[in-house]
């Protein structure tokens, strides 16, 4: 396969990674085509692939273009439905035209929008609860930067909060946080972890983790803590650490 001797601008684990998720195929079982251009048609398909949990599945044809046909069909429909990008004209898309970078910066920027992300289950969440508090270790994060979230748990009370280790990164939009999803295919050890009374432990959330691409605005990162069965106290800790990313 070409892309595996002779290409440095398209790496063969880049590759390999999105052909295992069905995101891409190569022109051929040997060449992927490197070096080759993609049309708007192609850029549609490797789109909806790779964000199909979050496109909309209209059942019925959304757009009026004539050259929307074939294997391109589904794509470009979800892609319209869901807002994410427009013809050349009310009647062509364009579907062979080579895609510009600022079209596919476009239409990733729009598929990274939070707000095609589930809303989550819980509304306003209190930093501290049950003797546990969650907080940022920078209120204000910059856009160009800052990487990831720190966060800091510090534990008062005398017994042991476990927890797993997928903390849940939100978005505020008007008035509800939407979840930002993680990378297809990131997995997480299933063991628990435990913050021991009287103790803290640092935490840190990296921004490349996630699907969306990080925009200035209000976040929190959430999680859920179960006290040991040897605690006193029987009620679970839902809290959260807010703090904003700004330019």
């Amino acid at each position: 396969m070409d892309v595996y001797r002779h290409s440095r601008a398209c790496p063969e684990r880049a590759v390999a990674l999105l052909q295992f998720y069905g995101v891409v195929n190569g022109k051929t079982k040997t060449i992927f085509g490197s070096n080759d251009t993609i049309t708007r048609g192609e850029a549609a398909i490797i789109l909806s692939r790779a964000y199909n949990d979050v496109l909309l599945r209209p059942t019925e044809t959304v757009h009026h273009f004539k050259d929307a046909t074939g294997r391109y069909v589904e794509a470009i429909n979800r892609l319209v439905a869901t807002g994410i990008t427009h013809g050349k004209t009310i009647g062509r898309f364009g579907t062979n035209d080579p895609v510009k970078r600022g079209e596919f910066a476009v239409m990733v920027a729009r598929l990274s929008d939070p707000a095609l992300s589930p809303p989550s289950s819980y509304s306003d969440l209190l930093s501290t609860q049950g003797g546990l508090t969650m907080k940022a270790e920078k209120e204000n994060n910059r856009l160009l930067f800052d990487s990831a979230v720190r966060l800091t748990l510090i534990h008062t009370a005398d017994f042991n909060y476990i927890y797993n280790r997928i903390y849940i990164l939100e978005k505020k939009q008007g008035n509800q946080w939407l979840e930002i999803k993680y990378n297809n295919g990131l997995s997480f050890f299933a063991d628990m972890l435990a913050v021991e009374a009287g103790k803290s432990q640092e935490v840190t959330i990296s921004f490349d983790q996630f699907k969306t691409l990080m925009t200035p605005g209000k976040y929190r990162v959430r999680h859920t803590f179960y006290p040991s069965k040897n605690g006193t106290v029987k009620e679970r800790a839902f809290i959260a650490a807010e703090f904003t990313i700004t330019e």
